[in-house]
């Protein structure tokens, strides 16, 4: 039996980071203020979550580099 071991590194860290952030703040905006920049921000924390990349990059043969998410992130929460 094969096992499949699961790697853990600072590029996972910080985009599971970013999308609880992110996913964070479309709850509270949904409740405390308004539906529509809740949704929004649950699409943004969407691109950062590892097991959506590894979706997106199976069915539409792309990923967004590293480097972008990071920069989209800073924007954002700026």
């Amino acid at each position: 039996m094969e096992t499949k071991t699961k790697r853990i590194n600072i590029k996972n860290i910080i985009s599971r980071f970013f999308g609880i952030l992110f996913l964070t703040i479309a709850i509270l905006n949904a409740v405390l203020i308004h539906r529509v920049p809740g949704v929004l921000y649950t699409l943004f924390s969407l691109i950062y979550f590892p097991p959506i990349q590894k979706i997106a990059r199976k069915f539409f043969n792309f990923s967004i580099p590293f480097f972008l998410k990071i920069l989209l992130a800073l924007v954002i929460l700026w």
